[in-house]
């Protein structure tokens, strides 16, 4: 804690004052002054080695003896990842347990591969066990499914930091393959619920995360877009309701993504007049009006609902709106085009000089990031490289193989590191963006293997029938 660590490294500054001290003499001192001997050790171990450790926790109860959690670590590995290397950290480890109102932090300093912790506060054994107290550690963790339901029960009993990191190693072992998507998707709709604005957006991610698997699928597609709308729409109007300044926050965050990947008619009604209005075209009836929180995606919404005329519309309003906020929203809002037909207007207005330099990369980007454009809008970079990259500014070359990324196919792989091998002389420092692209497509590649058939049949499962009664799903 910062009580400790503050004077610990106030000290540390004061016995090297004028002269030269080096990382292994910082944990040193830093272990010295805490009375932790061991923290030398684990400071060395994440510091000097690539990774994260996973820790897997399995609570035991056997008749008649005091209640373990067995624990093991390995670097954390999801499916598609070239990793290899072993790894061991010595952990500072600290986890929860309850059971009812009885609440234990139980903490181990763990260097060896596994490791057990003897729950003595316990005579029986406890309802839950959270593997990452207060969210404090720089560790995932996974647990067996029925672990996992335990704790989506008692999300509620959380703290903050306990519920982020719960919804990001949830997500983080669906993508490892080890966790059930009905166990993932009940840690995400608990945490919906959260009241503070930082878990819910965990779980607005966790469903984005499954989106591109359904995105191409309708029967699918129309299931989470119900999911959608039963977990968050409740959360969205207690955040409307509210008066904190998180809620006011979390209104804009939630009705975005209600909006766009939720697909609610009723809030992209909303957005589009408001975008209409706002460019000038006609609108009948009473308007919402349009803050900074919600400006960028009620234009993009425009966008896509009103096609071509919206857009020439907004290009006409850039002469007449002198605000560089507004001037980013409209690359914005072209880049969320989802609109195939539309693309090569799209890709002439961004190589004419009538935007700046940062908006043709903006565009781009976010043509690359839509299912309905990324292939075409992939092969007409490939077409005209060289022409692009001369139109964005001086350091985004170097980023450009990162368009890429949302690619999900082997052969985008390949396609990738041929366009660079003809010319990334042309964007110097590449490298780096280009590993980064091809890791990114090896990941979804591989989850789509492994789990993309499974993730599309759940929630498939969940499109809501044109005959069922109103109070079903």
């Amino acid at each position: 804690g910062a009580e400790t660590f503050r004077p610990a490294l106030g000290r540390y500054i004061s016995r090297f004052e004028d002269s030269v001290a080096n990382s292994p003499d910082f944990f040193e001192v830093i272990a010295d002054e805490t009375n932790e001997p061991d923290l030398t050790t684990a400071f060395r171990s994440f510091v000097e080695q690539s990774g994260l450790p996973l820790v897997s926790a399995e609570l035991q109860c056997r008749d008649g003896e005091t209640p373990e959690v067995s624990l093991s670590q390995s670097r954390y590995q999801p499916l598609g990842s070239p990793i290899e290397e072993s790894r061991r950290w010595t952990i500072p480890y600290c986890l929860v347990a309850a059971s009812g109102d009885t609440r234990e932090r139980v903490c181990t300093m763990m260097s060896e591969q596994t490791a057990t912790l003897t729950l003595d506060q316990f005579e029986t054994c406890p309802d839950w066990i959270m593997p990452n107290a207060r969210g404090a550690g720089y560790w995932r963790f996974t647990m067996p499914d029925a672990q996992w339901a335990l704790l989506a029960i008692n999300f509620g009993s959380l703290e903050p930091g306990e519920a982020m990191t719960a919804v990001d190693s949830a997500v983080a072992s669906f993508e490892a393959g080890k966790l059930a998507l009905p166990t993932l998707t009940a840690i995400a709709n608990a945490a919906a619920r959260h009241d503070e604005r930082q878990v819910v957006d965990g779980a607005v991610r966790a469903y984005s995360t499954l989106y591109r698997a359904v995105s191409g699928d309708d029967a699918a597609r129309a299931g989470m877009e119900a999911e959608i709308a039963r977990v968050f729409r409740p959360r969205l109007e207690r955040a409307r309701g509210s008066e904190r300044e998180s809620d006011r926050i979390l209104t804009s965050r939630l009705e975005s993504f209600l909006a766009r990947t939720g697909n609610d008619a009723e809030l992209r009604d909303e957005f589009a007049r408001a975008a209409n209005a706002y460019v000038g075209l006609p609108v009948s009836g009473e308007v919402r009006g349009l803050t900074s929180d919600d400006f960028a995606t009620a234009l993009a919404i425009g966008m896509q609902e009103g096609g071509e005329p919206f857009l020439n519309a907004m290009l006409a309003s850039l002469s007449d709106i002198d605000d560089p906020t507004f001037e980013q929203a409209v690359a914005y809002a072209i880049g969320q085009n989802n609109d195939a037909a539309l693309l090569p207007v799209i890709m002439d207005l961004s190589m004419s000089g009538q935007l700046g330099t940062r908006e043709t990369y903006s565009i781009m980007s976010g043509q690359m990031r839509q299912s309905e454009t990324k292939q075409q809008a992939w092969a007409w970079l490939q077409s005209n490289y060289p022409e692009f990259v001369l139109r964005i500014p001086g350091q985004r070359p170097r980023s450009t193989p990162r368009l890429a990324g949302g690619l999900c196919s082997p052969e985008a792989v390949g396609e990738l590191e041929n366009l660079f091998a003809e010319y990334g002389e042309l964007a110097p420092g590449y490298e780096r963006a280009l590993a980064e692209a091809r890791e990114s497509i090896g990941l979804c590649v591989a989850l789509e293997a492994e789990r993309g058939d499974e993730i599309r049949s759940y929630f498939a499962g969940l499109m809501p029938s044109e005959t069922a009664p109103d109070d079903s799903n």
